[in-house]
C-alpha cells in the first residue's frame, strides 16, 4: 500500500480557471480493482481523485491518491486509513493554494456496485444478496435465478427509503458488515454520495439475460447462432432499427 495524498494532487492539477470560478474545492473519488496479470494471482486497487464543478463545465485530470497491491482484496479499514485521515483534515481545515485558503468538500465516490459495497462495508457485493438495494430497505426474494424487490414498481414509501441517518444508525443490521466503514468519519452522505452505476444494475444483468434469450430462444427465428452471436445479433438489431424507421 502506498499513499500519495490528496492535497498534493490537487495543487498539481488544479487550474487557474478553476480557482477563478470556484470559492471552494469539490472532489470526486474513484476506486476499482484490477488484475494486471493473467498468470499471477495479484490484485491492484487504486484510489483516484478529480476536481469537480457544478456551476460550469470543467474537465479535470484525475490523479492517483493511493494504490494497493496484493494477492487478495485489501481490508477496508487499512485501505482507507490514510485517505480518511487526510480527507477529514481537509474537510475541517481546508487547504491553501497560492496563499488563499479554500474549503474542501467531498462530493461523491464513483465506483461499481461491488466496490461501493466494500467502501461502505455492507452486504451487497453479490447479485444474490437479499438486502443489496442501496436506496431502500426492502428485502428481496429469489425466483427463477432473479432477485425481486417487490414494491419497487410503485413509489417506495418513506419508511423503506435508506437515508444517511438510517445508514449510520444501522437500522437494518443485515445490510451491514460487522465492522463500520471508515468513511463514516467523513462529512458525506453514506447513501447519495455513492451514485449508482448502470454496469451492474442494467448491462451485466438485464442486457446479458436478454442477449442469452435472443441466442437460445429466438436464435432459430432470427438465425442467431452461439458461434457467431455477436455478428448475428448486430445484423438483427440493424434490421430492427431499419424496420422501425419507416
Amino acid at each position: 500500500m502506498y499513499y500519495f495524498g490528496i492535497a498534493q494532487g490537487v495543487r498539481r492539477t488544479v487550474t487557474s480557471e478553476y480557482l477563478a470560478k470556484c470559492t471552494k474545492i469539490n472532489l470526486d473519488f474513484f476506486t476499482d480493482g484490477l488484475s494486471p496479470y493473467k498468470s499471477v494471482k495479484s490484485k491492484v486497487r487504486p484510489i483516484l481523485c478529480r476536481l469537480s464543478a457544478t456551476s460550469f463545465s470543467y474537465e479535470s485530470v484525475p490523479f492517483l491518491v493511493s494504490v494497493f497491491g496484493g494477492k487478495t482484496d485489501p481490508i477496508p479499514q487499512e485501505f482507507l486509513k490514510d485517505f480518511v485521515c487526510e480527507a477529514k483534515d481537509l474537510e475541517t481545515n481546508g487547504m491553501k493554494i497560492n496563499g488563499i485558503r479554500y474549503e474542501v468538500y467531498i462530493k461523491k465516490f464513483i465506483a461499481d456496485q461491488p466496490a461501493r459495497a466494500k467502501l461502505k462495508c455492507v452486504n451487497g457485493e453479490g447479485p444474490s444478496s437479499l438486502v443489496q438495494c442501496e436506496r431502500c430497505t426492502i428485502i428481496g426474494k429469489h425466483s427463477d435465478r432473479i432477485t425481486h424487490f417487490s414494491g419497487t414498481e410503485v413509489r417506495v414509501s418513506q419508511p423503506t427509503l435508506r437515508t444517511d441517518k438510517t445508514f449510520r444508525q444501522r437500522l437494518q443490521p443485515a445490510y451491514h458488515k460487522i465492522n463500520d466503514s471508515p468513511l463514516l468519519a467523513l462529512n458525506i452522505d453514506m447513501v447519495f454520495s455513492f451514485p449508482l452505476d448502470p454496469m451492474h444494475i442494467l448491462y451485466v444483468g438485464v442486457v446479458k439475460r436478454y442477449w442469452d434469450y435472443l441466442v437460445e430462444v429466438k436464435g432459430a427465428i432470427y438465425h442467431i447462432t452461439k458461434k457467431n452471436n455477436n455478428r448475428d445479433i448486430s445484423i438483427y438489431v440493424q434490421g430492427a432499427e431499419a424496420s422501425t424507421s419507416h
